[in-house]
C-alpha cells in the first residue's frame, strides 16, 4: 500500500539546534557522526552545537607518596583536557565549512557526572546526535539511555565507524500502535516529510492488530504531514523486532530507521517491547529513538 502527500519532498524544517556529542579519547574521532550531524544541520538551516567532556580523575593519596600521587592526578587530568580539546578542534575542521552557525563545548567533571550534565544540555536542543560504537562500554550504554530517558528530546545514534554517507532519502519507520512509536514518528516529522520514501513497517507474529486503527490510518496519517509513505507487514521469522526492522532498513537501502524506546529501566530492555541488543551492538544504519 502506497500514499503520496499533495505536497512535493519538503525541506527539514521544524528543528533549530541541535546537539553533537562527541566523545574525546576514542580510538579514532567520531567523524560518521560529526557528519551527519553537520548534513542534519545543513538541511534543516539549524544551529549545531558540539559537546565533549574532559574528566577529572580523582588524586589517590597515601600516606608516603601524597605528592607523587597528586602530580600524577594532575597529568592524566591534562591529557584528558587534551583530548577533549582535539575531538573538539576536530569536529570544528570537518564541520565549519558546511555550517556556519555552529560552536563547541567542553565541559569538565567527574565520569560519574556525565550523564546528567549531557541530559542537562539535551533538554535544550531538538534532537541529540550521537555515535553508536560496535564496541560500546558500559559508560556509553549509560549516556544513550539518560539522553533519551532524560532529556524529554530524541536521540539519533549514527553508527561509528562508518565510511557511508547516510543521508535523508529513504526512512524506515516501524510501527506497532504503541505510545512510542507514535511519539517517534511524531518527533521525526521533519525527516519524514523531507525524505523522498518513507516505508512504514509493522513486524507480525507479535501482536494482534486493532482493525480500527491499521497501518492503513497510521499511513494516511502520515500523507497529511506531507510525508511520502508506503505500508508493509514482515515476519519476525525468529528474530527481535529491532533485528526485524534494521534487516528490512538495510534491504531497502534506507539511510536512518526510526522506533520508539520505552520501559522502566535499561534501555538495553525495551526498545518497541524487547531487547535492543541490536541497536546498541552497533546497528549499521542511523537510528532516530524517542521515548
Amino acid at each position: 500500500m502506497s500514499t503520496s502527500p499533495t505536497s512535493g519532498n519538503a525541506a527539514v524544517s521544524g528543528w533549530m539546534d541541535l546537539l553533537v556529542y562527541a566523545p574525546a579519547g576514542a580510538v579514532s574521532p567520531p567523524d560518521a557522526t560529526l557528519r551527519y550531524a553537520a548534513r542534519l544541520a545543513t538541511q534543516a538551516r539549524a544551529h549545531l552545537t558540539a559537546i565533549s567532556f574532559a574528566f577529572e580523575m580523582p588524586a589517590t593519596f597515601s600516606l608516603y607518596s601524597r605528592s607523587a600521587d597528586g602530580k600524577v592526578a594532575a597529568t592524566r587530568n591534562q591529557e584528558l583536557e587534551a583530548a577533549a580539546d582535539r575531538v573538539l578542534a576536530h569536529a570544528r575542521t570537518l564541520i565549519t565549512p558546511t555550517v556556519s552557525n555552529f560552536n563547541v563545548v567542553k565541559e569538565t567533571c567527574a565520569l560519574p557526572d556525565a550523564g546528567q550534565i549531557l541530559v542537562n544540555h539535551g533538554r535544550l536542543y531538538d534532537v541529540v546526535v550521537m555515535p553508536n560504537r560496535t564496541d560500546k562500554d558500559e559508560f556509553e550504554i549509560d549516556l544513550l539511555e539518560a539522553v533519551l530517558f532524560g532529556t524529554g528530546h530524541p536521540a539519533l545514534l549514527v553508527p561509528e565507524p562508518s565510511t557511508r554517507e547516510f543521508g535523508f532519502e529513504r526512512i524506515v519507520v516501524g510501527w506497532d500502535h504503541s505510545r512510542a512509536a507514535a511519539r517517534a514518528a511524531a518527533d521525526a516529522l521533519p525527516l519524514l516529510r523531507h525524505a523522498k520514501k518513507v516505508d512504514v513497517v509493522m513486524v507480525t507474529e507479535e501482536k494482534i492488530w486493532p482493525s480500527h486503527l491499521s497501518g492503513v490510518e497510521f499511513a494516511r496519517y502520515l500523507s497529511r504531514h506531507g510525508v511520502n509513505v508506503s505500508l508493509s507487514e514482515q515476519s519476525r521469522r525468529g528474530e527481535s523486532i529491532s533485528a526485524t526492522l534494521i534487516a528490512e532498513a538495510q534491504t531497502l537501502g534506507a539511510d536512518l530507521l526510526v522506533i520508539g524506546g520505552f520501559g522502566h529501566s535499561r534501555l538495553r530492555d525495551f526498545v518497541l517491547g524487547g531487547t535492543t541488543k541490536d541497536v546498541l551492538a552497533g546497528a549499521p544504519v542511523p537510528v532516530f529513538l524517542s521515548h
